[in-house]
């Protein structure tokens, strides 16, 4: 076993990803950089690289340095990671110089808790378009006037003054004041891996929206599945939505979708991160006629998943 310091700030966010194709390592630091660890595997010692390109400053700016986990997308040729600041920043793979490529506002900096992006985003190339690779990215307080958590999708070429579409994840008043929560990743459900966005859906754990007379903050958690319009892009058009408790504060974990050959599952705990509290595992199957299938308890120790990538079949 090899053992090394890769830097003096601690790492409260961000679990390393493995690029296999290149033997190489990627992991965030709450400084705010981006290290590179290569060779993993094989071909000598792991080292962490100090030269021209690297490590990267990806938060320059902000309260929080905090970082995501890094995603590693091959075809855009970028890294993909957020921050507890509410940014989505984009980082070449080759030739960062230190730097990052882009970055854009996903949450709303400054309204108190909940605006950051506290998960990985998700990086999916669309069976139906894929000329571009999309990035989901979620938080509980977008930046979007009238939103409360969201979810954005945007394009995997993006630069730092691209637009995108968000959807709504609901808020504290209704009117865009956010609840205080943090919204985790989501997931599609099996129909986009089979069409992508013609006919897949996304789905995402935010809130109940309380009112303007009666904001809920902390708010109770809510499952939302979103369509893709024509053009691709996510919609609140014809979404669905359901209830999953009444105790106010409790979140969702990430959501992990399943599909054993006849039926459509996902997979979610609900409860406070960071409490070492029994919370409830729901196995939701077949949500379009709104089935419940079981209950089970664990214990909610861990809210943020491992970095990942999905590439759609076909």
């Amino acid at each position: 076993m090899t053992s090394g310091q890769i830097s003096a700030a601690a790492d409260t966010n961000s679990s390393v990803r493995v690029d296999y194709a290149s033997d190489t390592a990627y992991v965030g630091t709450d400084n705010g950089n981006l290290y590179k660890i290569a060779p993993v595997f094989g071909g000598g010692a792991p080292a962490v690289a100090n030269d021209t390109n690297r490590p990267v400053t990806v938060v320059t700016t902000g309260a929080s340095k905090v970082l995501t986990d890094p995603v590693v997308d091959g075809n855009a040729g970028r890294i993909f990671r957020g921050d507890a600041n509410r940014y989505l920043y984009a980082i070449s793979i080759t030739n960062p110089a230190h730097t990052t490529a882009a970055r854009v506002p996903i949450g709303w900096v400054g309204n108190g808790a909940g605006t950051g992006i506290v998960d990985a985003p998700i990086v999916v190339n669309d069976s139906a378009n894929p000329a571009t690779d999309q990035v989901f990215a979620f938080t509980g307080c977008s930046n979007v006037v009238g939103m409360g958590g969201a979810v954005s999708q945007v394009p995997a070429n993006f630069t730092s003054t691209s637009t995108y579409p968000s959807v709504d994840l609901r808020s504290g008043s209704g009117n865009g004041e956010c609840t205080t929560g943090d919204v985790h990743s989501g997931t599609f459900d099996n129909q986009f891996w089979i069409n992508g966005t013609t006919g897949g859906h996304r789905l995402a754990c935010g809130f109940v929206a309380g009112t303007m007379g009666t904001p809920l903050k902390p708010s109770n958690p809510k499952m939302y599945m979103f369509k893709f319009a024509a053009t691709h892009l996510i919609t609140s058009t014809g979404a669905t939505s359901w209830g999953i408790n009444n105790t106010k504060g409790d979140a969702c974990s990430p959501l992990t979708e399943f599909y054993n050959g006849t039926t459509d599952r996902m997979f979610f705990g609900v409860g406070r991160c960071n409490r070492r509290l029994y919370r409830e595992l729901h196995d939701y199957g077949n949500r379009l006629n709104a089935q419940l299938y079981f209950t089970a308890y664990f214990d909610l120790r861990h809210c943020s998943p491992s970095a990942r990538r999905y590439q759609a079949p076909g």
